[in-house]
């Protein structure tokens, strides 16, 4: 193996919630935080599930997030439009309640749903024009193709 390779070995994992983080040190010794080890299986199960090509948001991209997500409310609702710079395209709400009020959503970056809505970090490998609500022991994911006429 070419000496300028590092060779990383896994530490223990901790968990946070329900989504497990972890950590990599490097052979150098400089730890690096992995946060997506399964957060990445997990949107991959979700995409292979309903057969569809894996399109995680970057995680210093944003989002639109209802404060009812954050306090737990359910069913979890989610729907993705095309992303832009910076902006992942997803838009998170819990409960039935829903607006087109441009206020409704307050903007957050997708790297804060581990701590904040970590239910959620599942769905958002999925592409635009697709949503979820979810539940507990419940499911549903479809497309919707008014999520990409947006003009």
């Amino acid at each position: 193996m070419p000496a300028d390779l590092l060779l990383c070995r896994p530490v223990p994992v901790y968990r946070h919630e329900s989504l497990v983080t972890a950590s990599i040190i490097f052979d150098n010794g400089f730890p690096e935080k992995r946060q997506g080890a399964l957060v990445d299986r997990a949107q991959a199960k979700v995409c292979r599930r309903y057969d569809l090509l894996l399109t995680p948001p970057a995680s210093s991209s944003k989002l639109g997030i209802f404060a009812s997500a954050l306090r737990g409310e359910q069913p979890l609702n989610g729907l993705r439009h095309s992303p832009d710079v910076g902006i992942s395209g997803w838009f998170i709400w819990g409960g039935q309640e829903f607006s087109t009020d441009p206020k409704f959503f307050n903007p957050m970056h997708v790297s804060h749903l581990q701590e904040r809505c970590p239910a959620v970090l599942p769905y958002l490998g999925l592409p635009p024009g697709w949503r979820f609500l979810i539940a507990p022991d419940y499911e549903d994911v479809w497309f919707d193709s008014g999520l990409l006429d947006l003009d």
